[in-house]
């Protein structure tokens, strides 16, 4: 998919370009503009791509599913105008993963991740890594219990990440998960099953939330066998959105041009995180002080997005703000 900033849409091909292994571009809603800003190359850079870049306001983070040192993929940065590329990490395997197939997403310290394969298992990882490279943790080595071959993107409600592998547990079919992001606390919320009439097995892709409940979809399973698309709630948590801490009012809420969030404490160099429900960070505004902060819509769309105030690197307030277009 496309991410926007107000003036350019951003995405990936996963083939195409001067060595056909997938490019980096930007152009206008207008479909003027275009600008391709990196061909992928294989080893130097990566190879395909096929997640989505994600943005921290100056840099596009994104992966490749090959190519890199190890022709396992790789992690990397760069600016919008192209420049600035950086290989962040070189995917190896064992150590830290291989072949991801998804998108990052941000929490304003750690950028969070999935890999199909790689891992002491070989049957994927969940894994965060600094933006500047350093602090690789693994979080989780995939087996048949957690679910094996992770496709797609995780999520964040604030507490929890959350999302879906292809294959593994109880019934070899995948399954949905959610795990802290320390690493502690995993837990299988729902095991797929296949075979006509089946309640779909093998999800392809990632989840989405509207705050109550997870939406995606399978390749197999259901009435005609052929998949199906789904719902599900997290019966462990009060919907799926778990309010941490809550230490500000948001008035009004829904908003369709411009809200104020209100703090019980006085800020000191805080920052205000906006994701929207794929977990990717769409706004911020950092060293806040004082208690009183003023949120412009700007060019957002209408819908349900997570708000996260952060100060000296902890949360310490997540809560759901709903944009709407009156």
């Amino acid at each position: 998919s496309l991410i926007y900033d107000s003036i350019f849409l951003y995405g990936m091909t996963e083939k195409g370009g001067t060595s056909d292994s997938g490019i980096i571009f930007k152009i206008k809603p207008d479909s003027t503009g275009y600008t391709k800003l990196l061909d992928f190359t294989a080893a130097s850079n990566g190879s395909y791509p096929q997640g989505s870049l994600i943005s921290d306001g100056t840099f596009l983070y994104g992966m490749t599913s090959l190519g890199g040192a190890n022709n396992m993929g790789v992690i990397f940065k760069i600016k919008t105008d192209g420049t600035g590329y950086v290989k962040i990490l070189d995917f190896a395997g064992i150590a830290n993963g291989s072949k991801p197939q998804g998108s990052l997403i941000y929490d304003g310290t750690f950028l969070y991740g999935m890999t199909m394969r790689g891992g002491i298992n070989d049957l994927g990882v969940i894994f965060k890594i600094k933006p500047d490279g350093t602090g690789y943790v693994k979080l989780l080595d995939c087996n048949s219990s957690t679910g094996l071959y992770p496709h797609g993107s995780l999520i964040s409600d604030g507490t929890f990440l959350y999302g879906m592998t292809e294959q593994g547990g109880a019934n070899s079919n995948g399954v949905i998960f959610k795990i802290m992001p320390n690493g502690t606390g995993f837990v299988d919320l729902f095991d797929f099953k296949s075979g006509v009439n089946g309640i779909g097995g093998q999800p392809y892709g990632s989840l989405i939330s509207d705050g109550t409940f997870f939406y995606g979809m399978t390749e197999q399973g259901g009435t005609n066998g052929n998949g199906t698309v789904f719902k599900f709630q997290d019966s462990t948590a009060t919907g799926i959105l778990q309010i941490t801490n809550s230490k500000f009012a948001i008035s009004p809420n829904p908003f369709s041009a411009q809200t104020v969030l209100q703090t019980a404490n006085f800020l000191h160099n805080a920052t205000l995180t906006v994701d929207n429900c794929f977990g990717q960070t769409v706004a911020q505004i950092k060293n806040i002080s004082g208690q009183r902060i003023v949120l412009s819509r700007d060019n957002l769309a209408s819908g349900l997005y997570f708000v996260r105030l952060t100060e000296e690197n902890k949360t310490i307030a997540v809560d759901k703000l709903v944009i709407t277009d009156k």
